[in-house]
């Protein structure tokens, strides 16, 4: 049975500390509405599709939304104050807007695919592993956002064969201390 959120419906994990799965298992998750972390919550996006396409995933001031080897496809992804968007293992965003922070936490992994509308920061944030942002095939970066690379363990690469990664920049700022290609050649065009 897949799981559907329609438009006007919310899933909120919304009691403080605690954490609140979301694990469809082999079947998919459509979400049409709002998928959010408040009040302190924790939503954890488990092993799935979530497709998001007309819906919102957000993490509130003082909340978090977890990807565990969850892939969010279409519509936005968004935090409030100090709410975060992060990864647990490792993530995958595609055909999407992200108007806040997304966190790639030490020795995790987040995928890009498609086009992603970033006006916000996509942060890689290594301290003693590799920790990864991956190009899956082409991808555009729309928006005026940016990527940060915040230590040497920190890489940006091509997902698959070497010669096919290629990440098309409009506008974004890509920056900080890290890795470009990381022995994976990527092509980096920026309009």
């Amino acid at each position: 049975t897949q799981i559907t959120t329609h438009a006007g419906g919310t899933i909120d994990a919304d009691v403080s500390g605690q954490t609140l799965y979301i694990d469809p298992n082999a079947n998919d998750l459509v979400n049409q509405g709002i998928m959010q972390a408040s009040g302190g919550g924790i939503l954890r996006l488990q092993g799935a599709t979530y497709t998001n396409t007309g819906g919102t995933i957000q993490a509130l001031d003082g909340s978090s939304v977890q990807l565990e080897a969850a892939r969010i496809v279409g519509g936005t992804v968004s935090t409030d104050g100090s709410g975060v968007m992060e990864t647990v293992s490792w993530g995958a965003l595609q055909d999407l807007a992200i108007t806040s922070t997304v966190r790639v936490n030490n020795g995790d992994d987040l995928y890009l695919e498609g086009t992603i509308n970033n006006a916000g920061t996509i942060a890689v944030n290594a301290t003693s592993a590799s920790t990864d942002l991956r190009i899956e095939g082409e991808v555009t970066l729309t928006g005026g956002g940016e990527i940060v690379l915040n230590s040497g363990a920190a890489r940006l690469f091509d997902e698959n064969d070497p010669m096919e990664g290629r990440l098309i920049n409009e506008g974004n700022t890509l920056g900080g201390n890290g890795q470009l290609g990381a022995g994976r050649l990527i092509e980096v065009v920026s309009n």
